[in-house]
């Protein structure tokens, strides 16, 4: 993900070469973005990985913070699902 934000581009899951990165604005945003939720800290993976493990679960503005851990590669990812409000 900070690669992502440094690159200014999304490298799909699965993927491992730049060639089938999507650049976009939303890339570009990324860094600002982890910058922001991080408090100025500073940005490093391990820093970024407790703070989303702090979170995980929490819910906001209809959206939840999830992962799924890569056996293989032994890392977890991260990702936002959206939440559907009770009725």
């Amino acid at each position: 993900m900070i690669e992502d934000g440094k690159r200014g581009a999304i490298l799909p899951l699965g993927k491992s070469s730049w060639r089938d990165a999507t650049f976009s604005d939303n890339a570009k945003g990324l860094m600002v973005a982890i910058e922001d939720y991080l408090g100025g800290k500073g940005i490093n993976s391990q820093h970024l990985g407790n703070k989303f493990g702090k979170d995980q679960g929490r819910i906001t503005d209809g959206l939840k913070l999830c992962t799924s851990y890569d056996k293989k590669n032994k890392v977890n990812f991260w990702y936002v699902e959206k939440v559907n409000a009770p009725e």
